[in-house]
């Protein structure tokens, strides 16, 4: 099957006409129609929005690779039981010596190089030296 071919089954797999297709992304029937018969080919941008319409993937529409099952979504990574900036326990999510937050990170420094601010704890973040 040919990419022309699967947009029109995805097309009729969703019930919709060549007009109703081309109102959705802003073209003409005679557009659809074209790419249906592989007269013309849709630029990169209307793939994508044909796909975003349709529910389908542009792998799909353009190589015929069936999507893959989605993974389940890993598992959040647990928070680290040590500030690695002065090694005291973390209690609640900041550390009370230095203010380090580690969800909240910059290019992989810890919060206390940023510029000074109050964090929950009442204290104030350490200025980079």
């Amino acid at each position: 099957m040919e990419w022309n071919q699967r947009l029109a089954a995805v097309r009729k797999a969703a019930g919709l006409t060549q007009e109703q297709l081309g109102e959705l992304v802003g073209v003409t029937r005679q557009a659809v129609s074209k790419w249906e018969a592989a007269q013309a080919v849709p630029d990169a941008l209307m793939i994508a929005e044909i796909c975003r319409r349709l529910h389908v993937s542009a792998d799909y529409i353009l190589l015929d690779k069936e999507p893959e099952e989605e993974a389940a979504p890993a598992a959040p990574s647990p928070l680290p039981e040590a500030c690695p900036c002065c090694g005291r326990r973390i209690s609640g999510g900041i550390c009370p010596a230095c203010g380090y937050m580690p969800r909240r990170r910059l290019r992989g420094r810890c919060t206390r190089w940023l510029a000074p601010s109050r964090v929950p704890s009442g204290r104030t973040r350490h200025r980079r030296s």
